[in-house]
């Protein structure tokens, strides 16, 4: 029992317990699950009658899904050529990610070769490849050290900010709600039991 709406220029954040459903309600908003029941809106129109290519969405799943035959500049590369971008300006924003997330001397590895955080960097900066309108993010800093949080945590405002994005987020950190979710639900059992402000809700 889910019903929540989420504008431009916010982050809404999922907060709840192991198999409390965050995991379903974003894999369903991002199309990669059907839902049985209820509908998703883009803009007021129900996903179903639109095509997924048309809409401007980046996501980030709990599970980075990474290729280990490409370097970590490949994928940005190849995802924003799959957003529209042509071989140069490829080259130009896969740059511009890669300095942003302090990712330089990576970027010529193969994914076999990264470590667990600088995947899930990536799986990021994936996310972002072609300013996405909408952005949804599962544990996006999951397994991070504390100062390659505050680092993403900076990239994810600063996209906000720009793109003016409306983003959906999972985290079991508060302290990850309280720096960039604008609104919180507490989801239990499939339930939204409370939503509000990270104030309201701490």
């Amino acid at each position: 029992d889910v019903n929540f709406g989420v504008r431009n220029h916010e982050c809404f954040g999922l907060l709840g317990p192991n198999g409390a459903g965050k995991t379903t309600i974003l894999n369903v908003i991002s199309s990669t699950l059907t839902q049985s029941t209820g509908s998703v809106c883009y803009n007021g129109v129900e996903t179903y009658e639109l095509e997924l290519g048309k809409i401007s969405l980046g996501f980030c799943p709990q599970h980075d899904i990474l290729w280990k035959e490409l370097t970590l500049r490949e994928h940005l590369e190849l995802f924003l050529n799959v957003r529209g971008y042509d071989s140069e300006d490829s080259k130009m924003y896969a740059t511009q990610y890669i300095n942003a997330a302090s990712l330089e001397e990576h970027q010529h590895k193969k994914v076999e070769h990264l470590s667990g955080g600088t995947k899930r960097k990536l799986s990021i900066l994936i996310a972002l490849c072609g300013h996405p309108k909408r952005l949804i993010l599962d544990e996006p800093t999951a397994g991070m050290d504390p100062f390659t949080r505050c680092l993403i945590w900076d990239i994810l405002e600063n996209s906000k900010k720009m793109n003016d994005s409306a983003v959906i987020m999972s985290t079991h950190s508060m302290e990850e709600a309280e720096k960039i979710c604008d609104r919180l639900g507490i989801l239990v059992n499939g339930r939204l039991v409370c939503i509000g402000s990270p104030e309201h809700i701490k």
